[in-house]
């Protein structure tokens, strides 16, 4: 092996490595990401459970005090 060759092993070793550390930082970005969205999924859910029962408790006030419903 000549030392231009050895060089060119080297350079395309190095541009492996880059490209694996690219992959990995991506990879990483996207559990990442996939993780935000799992959360936002769950608090949209309570929300929505929370609504459901803030509606259900005015409408029994609004029925306690003899009013209907909008």
């Amino acid at each position: 092996m000549t030392v231009d060759q050895s060089m060119g092993r080297t350079s395309l070793d190095e541009l492996r490595a880059a490209y694996q550390a690219r992959l990995d930082q991506i990879a990483a970005e996207r559990d990442e990401a996939l993780r935000q969205a799992r959360r936002a999924r769950a608090e949209a859910v309570t929300a929505r459970a929370d609504l459901a029962t803030i509606n259900t408790k005015l409408q029994e006030l609004l029925k306690v005090a003899g009013m209907r419903p909008a």
